[in-house]
């Protein structure tokens, strides 16, 4: 509003500085209140962070127990491989002794024969 014979002084108690400060108010309190989410939002953040920190922490400890217990399987499966191949070694060593032994009886039995034939056939002269 102006005041007086000069038309630029102006009242200083005008709507508009109502407005402003009320404005003023509004803003402080919405800025307030993206403060506190903000706040929230980053200590729900900082929760999250943490406990996916153990959990990975957890999930390390497990793939350590795992792998160890990968590395005794698989020195288990060479030990178990290699016993087979001894095993495998030393059926072999019996089968063919036994197939030795078994054709030296052979051997013996057909020269028993051979023999008894030609006494027989001896006698029979």
């Amino acid at each position: 509003m102006v005041q007086g014979i000069d038309s630029l002084e102006v009242n200083s108690d005008t709507h508009f500085d109502d407005c402003t400060s009320s404005s003023i108010d509004h803003d402080s309190r919405d800025a307030h209140a993206l403060n506190e989410k903000l706040s929230k939002f980053c200590e729900n953040l900082l929760s999250t962070y943490k406990l996916l920190k153990s959990k990975s922490f957890e999930l390390k400890e497990e793939n350590k127990n795992l792998f160890s217990k990968l590395n005794m399987i698989l020195q288990e499966r060479v030990e178990i491989s290699n016993e087979r191949d001894s095993l495998k070694t030393q059926l072999d060593l019996v089968l063919n002794k036994n197939k030795i032994g078994f054709s030296s009886r052979s051997q013996r039995i057909n020269n028993l024969r051979i023999i008894t034939d030609s006494v027989f056939s001896f006698s029979a002269f």
